[in-house]
């Protein structure tokens, strides 16, 4: 925010000169255009009604969003306390399988030792992060535990539903958004490397994290899996930000679009980055 006006001398009333200057004239800021490879408000959302979305195809979502089911129970449930009674919303375990896809694709582009990132941000509460951290702690085990035990079988999704789960994640959001890489591509990175998603790592971050988020200390990159609520809201850059599951209700829209942190460059992945 410029306060350059603050330092305006206020005994100069009688300067003519001074009062014939705007406080910020027309030469103060010159406003940039946007890079090309800028990822912005323009890229990802509609400005249009429904009626004009209909009427012209191009205003049309881009595919980085994935639309979900409102999951207002779960919500409810956080609200008044009783969430431990509920399931996590299945839409972020398919956000949890399109981050695990999308990291493999970025491996497969060769970019193995960049930083890759997921948000999770679902309440502001801090005790429902803890909860929220061990049942998706959980559920990644349980995909990381299925991929390890049946990957190597020939058809693998026809043997196994965490897999097959995955096949349907990759079809449903990645298969017909043109990207080159292929299903078989994805099974056989996987396959060479029983323990790919170890390098996978679960952050709790707010004011009683139990470690902390610092990619520094990964040189060769960090896959990071960052739940949380207002502590990664606001001025914390998530590198490599992948892969965004964002349920938390917002009224304010310049609050949900600065709390979602989907905007900035995404060089080489910008094709397989979802929003959910």
């Amino acid at each position: 925010t410029p306060y350059a006006n603050i330092f305006i001398n206020p005994d100069t009333n009688n300067d003519a000169r001074i009062q014939a200057q705007d406080l910020f004239p027309r030469d103060y800021i010159y406003c940039l255009g946007t890079p090309s490879n800028y990822i912005g408000a323009s890229k990802l959302f509609v400005t249009g009604s429904e009626e004009q979305v209909e009427e012209n195809p191009d205003l049309e979502l881009s595919p980085n969003i994935v639309t979900i089911d409102s999951e207002n129970e779960f919500m409810d449930s956080l609200k008044d306390g009783t969430y431990r009674n509920h399931s996590l919303p299945s839409s972020l375990g398919t956000a949890l399988q399109s981050f695990i896809i999308a990291r493999v694709i970025r491996d497969l582009r060769h970019q193995e030792k960049e930083h890759c990132s997921m948000l999770i941000h679902i309440y502001h509460k801090k005790d429902t992060h803890a909860h929220i951290t061990r049942e998706v702690s959980k559920q990644f085990d349980r995909i990381k535990a299925s991929i390890r035990n049946h990957i190597a079988l020939r058809s693998p999704e026809l043997h196994c539903k965490e897999i097959a789960a995955l096949k349907q994640t990759w079809e449903d959001i990645y298969a017909s958004s043109g990207i080159p890489e292929t299903w078989e591509q994805i099974v056989h990175k996987l396959r060479a490397d029983s323990s790919y998603l170890d390098k996978f790592l679960i952050f709790k971050v707010n004011s009683d994290r139990d470690k902390d988020l610092d990619y520094k200390r990964f040189p060769d990159g960090l896959t990071a899996i960052v739940i949380g609520g207002n502590g990664i809201a606001r001025g914390l850059t998530l590198e490599g930000l992948t892969t965004s599951y964002f349920l938390r209700r917002s009224t304010q829209y310049d609050s949900l679009m600065q709390m979602g942190r989907w905007f900035g460059y995404r060089p080489g992945y910008e094709d397989i980055c979802r929003i959910f």
